[in-house]
C-alpha cells in the first residue's frame, strides 16, 4: 500500500492508497485552500 501513497491525481489513487482514509472531497478542498493562500501570499509579498 505505502508504495502507492503519494501518487495523487485527480482519479481518486490516493483516496484508495490512503491509510486514514481521507475522502477524495476532503483532498479537494485541502488543495483549494492551499492554492488561495499561495495567491495571497503572493499578492502580500508584491506589495513591499
Amino acid at each position: 500500500m505505502e508504495k502507492f501513497f503519494g501518487s495523487c491525481t485527480n482519479h481518486g489513487e490516493c483516496e484508495r492508497a490512503c491509510p486514514k482514509e481521507i475522502s477524495i472531497d476532503f483532498i479537494a478542498l485541502l488543495n483549494k485552500d492551499y492554492l488561495k493562500a499561495k495567491v495571497v501570499n503572493r499578492h502580500l509579498a508584491s506589495r513591499t
